[in-house]
């Protein structure tokens, strides 16, 4: 069963990488940079990010992704795709042990794609 859901993890990080790939066609710190005024721009998108990769490093993954979801339902965002992406990528990575460290697993993981897919199937 490990096997078929690392097989099942990395077909869908391919498609995830490949949708990823089309839907960006631009540079993301130059997009963050106001070259004008010498000042870097945050937006709501970058915040998520940042305090997802925050709740990782402090343990609290159910709430990075209870987080990802508020986002994504409030705005379907090209950078929330990326960001959820980009975090069950990094779990995807963990260890069955470390996952359950944190009260999460690899089946919430595939769940939790399918759920970002069907949300963004449906914008």
């Amino acid at each position: 069963m490990n096997e078929e859901n690392d097989y099942i993890l990395r077909l869908i990080k391919s498609a995830m990488d490949f949708m990823v790939t089309v839907f960006s066609k631009k540079n993301a710190i130059g997009n963050c940079m106001d070259e004008a005024n010498h000042k870097v721009k945050v937006s709501e998108d970058d915040l998520l990010r940042f305090m997802v990769n925050k709740y990782i490093s402090d343990g609290k993954i159910n709430e990075a992704e209870d987080m990802i979801f508020e986002a994504i339902e409030a705005n379907k965002s090209e950078e929330n795709f990326k960001t959820a992406i980009s975090f069950y990528e990094e779990l995807s990575g963990w260890s069955d042990d470390k996952l359950s460290k944190y009260n999460f697993s690899k089946r919430e993981i595939i769940q939790g794609l399918k759920d970002v897919k069907e949300i963004y199937k449906q914008a």
